[in-house]
């Protein structure tokens, strides 16, 4: 038996995370992997929304800063669609 416990650093035989990525993207392709990091990107941004919303003391608060975030992400995609049309007419 070792002295180790499971998950003790350092461990003996570190996993290479580039060798398992690139036999995953050979594997299942790059368009599989696109998909995978944009819902890994996802989940991390809900994340922190829900963690923020957890911090509030109480519903009123809550969804005050629900209304915020609505009204951000609607001024924030405006302003990048708005962009993307000026990009295109412009090409």
């Amino acid at each position: 038996m070792t002295s180790k416990t499971p998950g003790a650093w350092p461990v003996d035989d570190p996993v290479d995370l580039d060798a398992i990525e690139a036999q995953a993207e050979a594997e299942y392709g790059a368009q599989y992997m696109q998909a995978q990091a944009e819902k890994a990107r996802r989940h991390h941004v809900f994340a922190s929304i829900q963690q923020h919303l957890t911090e509030q003391p109480n519903a009123r608060a809550i969804r005050s800063v629900i209304r915020r975030y609505k009204a951000d992400l609607d001024r924030l995609g405006d302003a990048v669609i708005a962009d993307k049309q000026s990009t295109e007419t412009s090409q």
